[in-house]
């Protein structure tokens, strides 16, 4: 009796000292994913891309949830995690100086010859001979410059008109007026795309572009340079209108909806700017409606489509769902973020999930850098995605 007690008592403590270690086993596995995301919070990108995956915990799933095959798959996914990580911590190299590319740049030549060898128009005394040169570059910019473009139309007369007509009836002539941008506006062509290209591809406000034309030597005010910007873009909605309709009647369509800050009554308030792209042909179009992000705008803006319509999951969406001739399409980087929050209650099964998404990613990139038609990429996902989804 008192053996068994005593193996009664021994199989009692080890069981307590295996949870111990399963525990601490599990504080370890914690505590190593939080320095993982530490390290790389602080010398690497933060990106979705690199989440650590555990393929010791992958092994808890059953036979019939993952295979050999993708535990493989698990493990040198986590491998290139390892890479990634380490090569974002080991100190880098400062690089090497590389040459600027200046082919396509005019060249403009300076000679310079020693002090008094020269003539006064700087051509090189009888006396010396050159026997040979040194080369030196620098790259130099010219800044902008703002002129006067003054068209100065001449009156002619023939003239046998002034000898046989009286002044009111000879024919005077002059050439017509050139074409402008805007009618009765001071601001020519240049300036008009300046301003447009400024605000739209660099995004410089009003006032910054002011400043610039400021020390360029002419003061404009804000009135009239929101004058000339209006007048352009109202000369440019006819294209806009056009680019519209072009995008709207493709087949395949990406929709989503990007924040931009709207001053209104001298607050700033978040308005939304509508984004749709036809992925066959890459042309974007945006649509603006007073900022709003209501289903009423969507309905206006695609009541025509037929096609593919691919979106995150806004409800604003849901109302296509029954429309017989428009093929609903979600979105992966949006469904993957689900299961990036899911790591924490699930790890297991996130991390499988995230792999297999990833899988997916790096058959895309294949068919990106092979440089794949619309056919041959749909031949690779049938033959490489379809399996593995």
């Amino acid at each position: 009796m008192q053996l068994e007690a005593e193996n009664a008592r021994l199989k009692e403590s080890l069981a307590k000292s295996s949870e111990v270690i399963v525990k601490k086993d599990e504080k370890i596995a914690s505590l190593e994913n939080q320095l993982y995301w530490l390290r790389k919070k602080v010398f690497g990108q933060m990106s979705e891309k690199h989440l650590p995956v555990d393929p010791a915990q992958l092994s808890l799933f059953s036979t019939e949830h993952i295979s050999e095959e993708q535990k493989a798959e698990a493990d040198e996914a986590n491998v290139k995690a390892d890479l990634a990580m380490s090569k974002a911590i080991a100190v880098k190299e400062k690089p090497s100086r590389r040459s600027l590319d200046t082919t396509g740049l005019p060249v403009v030549e300076t000679y310079i010859y020693p002090e008094g060898t020269t003539d006064k128009d700087g051509k090189l005394l009888p006396e010396y001979v050159v026997i040979g040169q040194e080369e030196s570059s620098r790259l130099e910019r010219v800044p902008a410059k703002v002129y006067v473009a003054k068209t100065i139309r001449v009156k002619v007369i023939h003239k046998s008109e002034i000898k046989e007509n009286l002044p009111e009836d000879r024919n005077i002539q002059i050439a017509p007026l050139p074409l402008a941008p805007v009618d009765r506006c001071m601001a020519g062509a240049s300036v008009l795309t300046d301003l447009i290209i400024s605000k739209f591809m660099y995004h410089l406000p009003f006032y910054r572009l002011i400043k610039q034309y400021r020390e360029s030597g002419i003061t404009i005010p804000d009135s009239t340079i929101g004058g000339w910007y209006e007048a352009a873009v109202e000369k440019l909605h006819p294209l806009y209108r056009l680019l519209k309709e072009r995008v709207l009647r493709g087949e395949y369509l990406q929709a989503d909806e990007s924040t931009v800050p709207v001053m209104d009554d001298k607050k700033t308030r978040k308005g939304y700017m509508w984004v749709v792209r036809d992925v066959l042909t890459g042309d974007v179009v945006f649509h603006y409606d007073l900022g709003s992000r209501e289903g009423e705008v969507a309905k206006e803006l695609f009541t025509s489509f037929r096609g593919i319509l691919q979106s995150d999951g806004y409800n604003a969406y849901n109302q296509f769902e029954t429309v017989e001739e428009i093929t609903m399409a979600g979105c992966w980087a949006h469904a993957r973020r689900k299961w990036v929050d899911a790591l924490d209650e699930n790890k297991a099964h996130a991390s499988h999930a995230i792999n297999v998404i990833a899988g997916l990613y790096a058959i895309e990139k294949k068919a990106d850098d092979l440089g794949l038609s619309t056919e041959e990429r749909k031949e690779l996902r049938q033959k490489e995605s379809y399996p593995r989804a």
